[in-house]
Formats: C-alpha cells, sequence, structure tokens
C-alpha cells in the first residue's frame, strides 16, 4: 500500500476504536470527568479549526435532567413573532 500511497485505516467498531493506536494518534477523543465514569472518552471536536479550536466547556446532562424544563415548554408552548 505504501508504495502505491494508498491511505489505508482500519475498521472497527467504536467499542475497539476508543484507546486504539490510530484514534489515539489522530486525537479522536478527548477525556472528561464525568461523575460516573472518571476519564470518560468522548468524540473530539470536529471539524478542527486552527484558529478556534473546538474544546469541552461543560459536562453532558444527566438522563432526565433537563425533562421537567423540556416537558413544561410543550405543554404550554409560548408564541413566537417575526421581529
Amino acid at each position: 500500500m505504501d508504495e502505491k500511497k494508498v491511505t489505508v485505516a482500519p475498521v472497527l467498531w467504536v467499542g475497539d476504536l476508543v484507546g486504539h493506536p490510530y484514534a489515539e494518534g489522530r486525537g479522536l477523543f478527548d477525556r472528561t470527568d464525568d461523575s460516573d465514569i472518571p476519564d470518560c472518552p468522548v468524540a473530539a471536536a470536529t471539524p478542527r479549526l486552527s484558529e478556534t479550536p473546538g474544546r469541552l466547556r461543560r459536562q453532558e446532562p444527566k438522563m432526565g435532567e433537563h425533562l421537567s424544563e423540556i416537558l413544561s415548554e410543550i405543554a404550554s408552548p409560548k408564541e413566537h413573532t417575526d421581529v
């Protein structure tokens, strides 16, 4: 493959991708401290921009964390007006 300059990469299941040398070398995952899973791998920001690189700003919400807010908005939708 090198002789013909063909780009190749492994075909992996997601579970096999985390920690794989190819994924680590490409920076496909960042690490975050989740309250349930310390050092939790999460997908890195895509695309990678040189002047405004993506970063993790906060943890994802817990299951159902915003459920009451969402349900209250659905139950009584606010009127939207064009400005």
